[in-house]
């Protein structure tokens, strides 16, 4: 196979980009609250 060959066969894979409008902001009465995650302690827990 020539290398012209493998180069447009990666051209003909790429997915196309989503063009659809995007949505319009939801207005709501109530602001959203702030999200706080929860992070897991990594390693021991030193007690002094």
């Amino acid at each position: 196979m020539a290398k012209g060959e493998q180069h447009s066969e990666k051209l003909k894979k790429k997915p196309k980009q989503d063009k659809s409008p995007t949505k319009a902001p939801v207005v709501s009465d109530r602001p959203t609250p702030p999200v706080t995650t929860v992070v897991p302690v990594r390693g021991k827990l030193k007690n002094k």
